[in-house]
């Protein structure tokens, strides 16, 4: 069965950068598909489990953003952090500066030793994006994204492995906290909650691999297995939208068609594929302990 999985998603990866071949090698997706072709260097990738590796970062002063302590405290409202997610491009990542950036990681030469990393290609436009804040919600988890996928997909590194590997423990550290924060307040936005989990728990952090947070993950998804952002969200985020674009009665009635299709859909790509990563992490955690309690009794 798992074989079975393997190959289809071979041929889905395979399909996908076929259909975008035709767009060449200006196209940013089409970039971006080509490093799913070969996934030999992921898995020198996957980090081992650690347990309390956050904690020296989780109440550091940062710049990263100035409302970790509001969000500790949870009394930073639920539509301020909205706002943050919507205003993705008012922080210094933007998405299309994301696209770019990670679409240039193909312009690295793949790697010849896939267990160590070398230097990346000098690029200083995305130097400068990925190590700039503030930032928070997406334009904080993309920071990570981009890093990853050239640690990941490229075994390569932006300042130095130590260096990277510290910027990333600050970013996670960030990302933790807001994760916590939105548990503590409803799990008011999935799709972030998830992406959050999905990123960091590739490194190893036990912080991320909570047995209530999965369960509680589980009890989202439909017979079917499909799984929608919190109906609460898409109708706050489509008024905060309607006020930003007020007296636009175009816009505010395809925004309303768009809720509308939405909430009737039952599965939300995003979440979705956000969704498969995590439980990935799940099962991977829970069979590594199983594995070491097996071996603790002597059972095979």
């Amino acid at each position: 069965m798992i074989l079975d999985i393997i190959r289809k998603c071979e041929n889905i990866v395979s399909h996908y950068v076929y259909t975008n071949r035709l767009y060449g090698w200006q196209d940013e997706e089409y970039r971006l598909s080509r490093l799913f072709i070969d996934d030999n260097a992921q898995v020198y990738s996957i980090s081992a489990f650690n347990k309390g590796h956050l904690k020296q970062w989780l109440l550091t002063n940062s710049d990263v953003h100035d409302y970790a302590e509001d969000m500790d405290d949870i009394s930073l409202p639920r539509l301020k952090y909205l706002e943050f997610v919507l205003g993705f491009s008012k922080f210094y990542l933007e998405p299309s500066d994301s696209d770019f950036c990670i679409s240039s990681v193909t312009y690295n030469p793949e790697p010849i030793h896939l267990s160590t990393l070398q230097l990346c290609r000098p690029n200083q436009y995305c130097f400068e994006l990925l190590h700039s804040s503030p930032s928070i919600a997406y334009a904080l988890s993309h920071r990570l994204l981009n890093i990853l996928i050239r640690h990941q997909m490229r075994r390569c590194y932006l300042k130095s492995v130590e260096e990277d590997s510290t910027h990333i423990d600050l970013l996670c550290a960030f990302m933790y906290r807001e994760t916590v924060y939105l548990a503590r307040r409803g799990f008011f936005i999935r799709d972030m909650f998830l992406e959050h989990i999905a990123l960091c728990a590739m490194r190893g952090y036990e912080e991320f691999h909570r047995r209530n947070w999965f369960n509680k993950i589980l009890s989202w998804m439909d017979d079917e297995g499909c799984i929608q952002e919190n109906p609460n969200c898409e109708y706050n985020a489509t008024s905060l939208l309607i006020k930003r674009n007020a007296g636009d009665e175009v816009m505010g009635k395809k925004l309303r068609r768009k809720l509308r299709n939405k909430l009737l859909r039952e599965c939300h790509d995003h979440p979705m594929a956000l969704v498969m990563i995590v439980m990935a992490h799940g099962i991977r955690y829970a069979v590594h302990y199983m594995s070491e309690v097996t071996l603790s009794f002597g059972l095979k």
